[in-house]
């Protein structure tokens, strides 16, 4: 798919986070690696490199919720943990992407305003801006979304 074609359906996602007073900014590509690195370290790191290999870690972050490494809330109890979740300022990446968005003001965000087919079908993550939740929306019709809270 073309770049531009890419660029117009992340910005479809942008204004419909903005029509919801939602304010979206979009990371440089170094923040960008850096919030994939912290999702990394914070949810995935009770798990060695093997157990990551074994779950193809590399290709799907939140295989690690699919093949049950680490717990989370799955389908309609993900949706509802998300939906109740207070939620001021989070950000928003893809695994398929290489963009990546700080949301603030973000409270009114619910699990239908993810649009997850930017091109065929993308994995959506969101996480809290202090990385005590995320959630994760799969290209997979059949596995997700998930919700996990870290343990305090």
């Amino acid at each position: 798919m073309p770049k531009k074609r890419k660029i117009e359906r992340t910005q479809d996602q942008i204004e419909l986070l903005e029509a919801k007073d939602i304010l979206v900014d979009r990371l440089e590509a170094g923040e960008v690696e850096e919030l994939r690195g912290n999702w990394e370290r914070t949810f995935a790191e009770n798990l060695t490199r093997l157990e990551k290999n074994q779950v193809h870690f590399s290709e799907m972050f939140w295989h690690i919720f699919s093949y049950e490494k680490v717990d989370s809330l799955n389908g309609k109890e993900a949706k509802d943990a998300f939906n109740q979740q207070r939620k001021q300022k989070c950000f928003l990446f893809y695994q398929e992407e290489k963009s990546a968005f700080v949301l603030d003001n973000a409270a009114a965000l619910k699990d239908r305003d993810i649009m997850n087919k930017l091109k065929g079908f993308v994995d959506v993550y969101v996480v809290s801006a202090d990385f005590k939740w995320t959630y994760v929306v799969t290209h997979e019709i059949d596995l997700g979304p998930y919700f996990h809270r870290k343990k305090i």
